[in-house]
C-alpha cells in the first residue's frame, strides 16, 4: 500500500512538471542585470573609497551584466585609480568600459559597463544640457551573447532639470531605436516613476518592475530614481526585478533584474 502511494505521488509530482513546462515552452538562458549608482565608491557614511564594498554588492547579486554611475577614472580623491579597472578584477567580469562624462582634476569622471560577455563596440553618447551645467552621458556597448548573438547595453546618468530629462530620454529613446537589435539600458535617471520623462520611456519600452520600489537614498528609500528598460526587438522577458537593500556601499541601492534570452 505503501508503495503504491508512493507511485501514485511520483505520477503526480511527474504530471505537475510536465504541464509545467507545457505551460512555460520558451528556452533559453537568463541573464542577470544590475544597474548601480555607486557614488564614486564612496559609502556616504564612513566616508573614504571602499572599492571592495561595491564588488561585494556586484559579486552577491551574481550579474553578468553591471551599469554602473559616478565611476571615477585616475582621480584623486579616489586614489588616482581606475575604479572600473579594479572592479573588473575583483569580480571577474572581465569586459569593461569606461565612458567620460567630465574631467575631474586630473582624471575623468562618468558610467561605465561590466560585462561577463565579450564586448565588440562601445560608444559615448553626449546627452543635451543646458549651458553652463555639468554634462551627461550615456555610455553604451555591443555584447556578444551564445549562439552568436548581439545586445546593446546602455548606462545612463540624467540630469538634475526635469525639461532637460525630458530631452536626454528622447535622445536615449532615438539611439535605441537605431540600432535595430535586443536592448538593455538604465541607470540613474533622477526622475521618479511619475514624471513626465520616465512615463515617456513606460510608454515606449517594457520596465523591470510594474511597481518600482524606492532606490534612494539607501538607508530609508524614499525616492525611485534608478531603472532598468528594455525593447521589444529580439527575444528577451523580464523575470524578475529586485531593489537590494540593506547595502551600504554607495548612497543609492542597486537594481536588480533576471532576464530570459530566448
Amino acid at each position: 500500500m505503501q508503495k503504491l502511494t508512493f507511485l501514485a505521488l511520483l505520477l503526480l509530482i511527474t504530471i505537475n512538471v510536465s504541464s509545467q513546462n507545457i505551460e512555460n515552452p520558451k528556452k533559453g538562458f537568463s541573464m542577470n542585470v544590475l544597474t548601480y549608482n555607486t557614488h564614486h565608491c564612496s559609502p556616504p557614511a564612513s566616508g573614504g573609497i571602499d572599492i571592495d564594498g561595491i564588488a561585494g554588492v556586484i559579486i552577491s547579486s551574481k550579474a553578468d551584466v553591471v551599469l554602473l554611475q559616478e565611476i571615477d577614472k585616475n582621480v584623486s580623491r579616489s586614489g588616482n585609480t581606475d575604479q572600473i579597472k579594479l572592479l573588473s578584477e575583483k569580480t571577474n567580469l572581465v569586459y569593461f568600459q569606461f565612458f567620460k562624462a567630465i574631467n575631474l582634476g586630473e582624471g575623468e569622471y562618468g558610467t561605465a559597463i561590466l560585462s561577463r560577455y565579450p564586448i565588440s563596440e562601445s560608444f559615448t553618447h553626449i546627452l543635451k544640457l543646458n549651458p553652463g551645467t555639468e554634462q551627461r552621458v550615456m555610455g553604451s556597448v555591443v555584447i556578444n551573447l551564445p549562439k552568436s548573438e548581439k545586445m546593446f547595453i546602455g548606462s545612463a546618468h540624467l540630469d538634475l532639470d526635469s525639461n532637460m530629462r525630458f530631452l536626454q530620454v528622447k535622445q536615449i529613446d532615438s539611439i535605441v531605436m537605431s540600432k535595430k537589435m535586443a536592448a538593455i539600458f538604465g541607470g540613474d535617471f533622477n526622475a521618479s516613476p511619475e514624471s513626465s520623462e520616465i512615463r515617456y520611456l513606460t510608454n515606449k519600452y517594457e520596465q523591470s518592475a510594474k511597481t518600482f520600489l524606492p532606490t534612494f537614498p539607501n538607508v530609508k528609500p524614499n525616492k525611485t530614481i534608478d531603472y532598468i528598460f528594455k525593447n521589444n526587438y529580439g527575444t528577451t522577458e523580464f523575470i524578475s526585478h529586485t531593489v537590494i537593500s540593506d547595502v551600504n556601499a554607495s548612497d543609492h541601492l542597486p537594481v536588480l533584474s533576471k532576464i530570459l534570452v530566448f
